[in-house]
């Protein structure tokens, strides 16, 4: 995934797509962060579980 800058990712979700509102702040800080260095969402989301609700 990192050598196609994530494009299975994209498909779907892009920096674009993700309003500020329905996201945590750190999340938003750290989506804003990540687009301005040029990362993809592998990057950051590598081995990431998603929270139990």
């Amino acid at each position: 995934m990192k050598a196609s800058d994530s494009r299975e990712c994209r498909n779907c979700h892009s920096f674009k797509g993700m309003p500020e509102e329905p996201q945590a702040a750190m999340a938003w800080l750290r989506h804003k962060a990540a687009q301005k260095k040029g990362e993809t969402c592998i990057d950051c989301h590598k081995g990431m579980k998603k929270e139990e609700e």
